[in-house]
């Protein structure tokens, strides 16, 4: 297309305000280590289901523009302001941080921002239900996941301090810190390591003292959340790259 120009377009919605008495939502787009794209957006408590295990309900909620955007650039991340969809086609291609026009999102996200059921996680906000391709949405941790948690807590339980090499007959149990029943995700840090004895006379079962005997390696946790996410931002645009180039081929 004569006169166009991507980059030039990517730092127009960088730079670009809101509309005057527009509402907005702020979804962000990433790409996973294994090759899906990731839908993210800001939402609220809506109420709880009615179904056992019962877990929170959660829609999107309106942003206000100025103020997120001012946090995301303390956090080092960049923003797009999304206000038609010319913006919006431009803004699928590249993926990241959205805050986009309502009725865009509601027309073109209507599934995302929607009310649905969620489990709470401690290292990616909320994860559907409903998907059954996150792994911390399932209810035991595969054999990966729980050796990671037992050597990150020294091969020892959490309480006591006790381990296996020390007492031949003690057991080690990986634990959901908040249960899973009530909408806990199976994923490292709401998981640890407790022996036999401990976990068996725990009580209450969910004891939020529990997450601060968490021996978790953390000198820099900002930079690298800002890490993944830019490398989030990448893989997302490599995804996109590759299925224009395979529809192109056809």
């Amino acid at each position: 297309m004569e006169g166009f120009s991507i980059i030039e377009e990517i730092e127009k919605l960088r730079l670009q305000e809101p509309l005057q008495d527009a509402n907005y939502y702020f979804i962000t787009l990433l790409g996973t280590h294994d090759g899906r794209v990731r839908q993210i957006v800001d939402t609220m408590w809506v109420g709880f289901t009615e179904t056992k295990p019962r877990r929170e309900v959660r829609k999107a909620s309106l942003v206000h523009p100025g103020k997120l955007r001012s946090l995301l650039s303390s956090l080092g991340q960049v923003s797009y302001v999304i206000n038609n969809i010319k913006d919006l086609s431009i803004y699928v291609l590249i993926g990241g941080n959205g805050v986009i026009e309502k009725s865009l999102a509601e027309q073109y996200f209507s599934n995302l921002i929607a009310p649905r059921p969620v489990l709470r996680s401690y290292s990616n906000a909320w994860i559907d239900v409903g998907n059954r391709d996150e792994l911390p949405a399932r209810r035991a941790p595969t054999q990966k996941l729980r050796m990671e948690v037992i050597k990150r807590d020294k091969l020892r339980c959490r309480i006591c301090g006790r381990a296996p090499k020390d007492y031949e007959d003690l057991e080690l149990h990986v634990h959901h810190i908040l249960p899973w029943g009530d909408g806990g995700s199976t994923e490292a840090e709401n998981l640890i390591t407790l022996c036999h004895t401990c976990h068996s006379g725990l009580h209450p079962h969910y004891d939020e003292v529990l997450f601060t005997l968490i021996d978790v390696n953390m000198l820099d946790k900002a930079r690298a959340e800002r890490t993944e996410f830019t490398e989030g931002v990448l893989r997302y645009r490599k995804i996109i790259r590759d299925r224009l180039n395979k529809t192109r081929k056809k």
